[in-house]
């Protein structure tokens, strides 16, 4: 979904002149691709089968808004709000025959804000402030006695994650903020000012793969013409540059600016009981997330007297587990990778 929300407002003159705009642009989605119970698929080590669940969310809002007088009060205001779940399933005792598996589901949180709270005064006050807030879940399962048979063509030199995978079975969550510019930012002059930049950011997620009770996957035919490599991976990236920035003068101000960012993702792989891995090739299971986030607070001031405080951070929390049922084996002619932390192969 791409959702967007645009409010440009003005108004000039005069010995007093307001303006003040609110936007929000929201998505709310479900997304899910199922392989029901009892199916079975026979394709004896020929073709391939893959399952996906992709969910894309994009949510931009623009909000500007000035004005001028003698007595004067501008504000502008604009959040963006993504709510999602995506699931890819194979159901109970489900049978795949064939030469290639993918079972994945991921989603792609996409969002922006351009706030924009231009005054000119000689009495005035002016506020910016911008808004994200995500609940998104992600997860790919596979049913009790379900049993996955893939014979890995062409994968000969393969042992990790990069290339050419016999079973692929992962989640993936993704949070990014477009680069259009500045989030938030807020400017006054004029005799007594208060004005005001924040941006703020909170993301809540999680990417999960959950294989049932009593799972069969066995991948490849030859330790070297077909090792059949396995993939079982949930993780999360954050990719964020946020700036709020703040110029104001005149003889006495309150200004401050605030950047504020937090993150609380979660990332896990379980296998239930007696679960049988096989793999003539290599086996990686992994957990992880990637954060490449900024925040940036900027304050400019100026006049007889001037207070300007910036305030600028970054929470990132983040558990990453894989789990291993009882009596559940795991069993590779390469390596058996099994990782919380990084990718499954290193």
């Amino acid at each position: 979904t791409a959702t967007t929300a645009a409010v440009v407002a003005t108004a000039a003159g005069g010995s007093a002149a307001i303006g003040s705009v609110k936007a929000r642009a929201d998505s709310n989605t479900t997304t899910l691709a199922s392989l029901g119970n009892g199916v079975t698929m026979a394709a004896n080590g020929a073709g391939s089968f893959s399952l996906t669940a992709s969910g894309s969310d994009t949510q931009i809002v623009h909000a500007r808004a000035g004005s001028g007088g003698l007595y004067a009060g501008s504000g502008a205001e604009g959040a963006t709000g993504n709510t999602a779940t995506v699931t890819a399933s194979v159901g109970d005792n489900a049978v795949i025959n064939t030469g290639l598996v993918t079972v994945a589901a991921s989603h792609d949180d996409r969002y922006a804000a351009l706030i924009d709270s231009l005054q000119a005064s000689a009495v005035g006050a002016s506020a910016a402030l911008g808004r994200h807030d995500a609940d998104v879940d992600v997860l790919t399962s596979l049913g009790a006695g379900s049993s996955i048979t893939a014979a890995g063509p062409n994968t000969a030199g393969c042992y990790l994650s990069s290339c050419l995978q016999a079973v692929s079975i992962t989640s993936r969550n993704a949070f990014t903020q477009l680069d259009l510019g500045d989030s938030v930012q807020a400017a006054a002059g004029g005799g007594i000012n208060g004005a005001g930049a924040t941006s703020t950011t909170e993301i809540i997620g999680t990417s999960k793969v959950i294989l049932g009770d009593n799972v069969g996957i066995a991948s490849g035919r030859s330790p070297t013409a077909a090792p059949g490599p396995m993939l079982i991976q949930a993780w999360t990236e954050l990719t964020a540059d946020d700036t709020a920035s703040l110029t104001t003068g005149g003889l006495l101000q309150g200004a401050g600016v605030t950047a504020h960012y937090s993150a609380r993702v979660d990332n896990e792989v379980t296998l239930g009981s007696s679960d049988a891995l096989t793999s003539f090739g290599a086996i990686n299971i992994g957990t992880y997330t990637t954060a490449l986030v900024r925040a940036n607070a900027y304050v400019n001031t100026y006049g007889l007297a001037g207070v300007g405080v910036a305030d600028a951070d970054v929470t990132v929390i983040t558990n990453t587990n894989v789990n291993v049922g009882a009596n559940s084996s795991l069993i590779g002619l390469a390596d058996v990778n099994v990782v919380a932390g990084r990718e499954g192969s290193g």
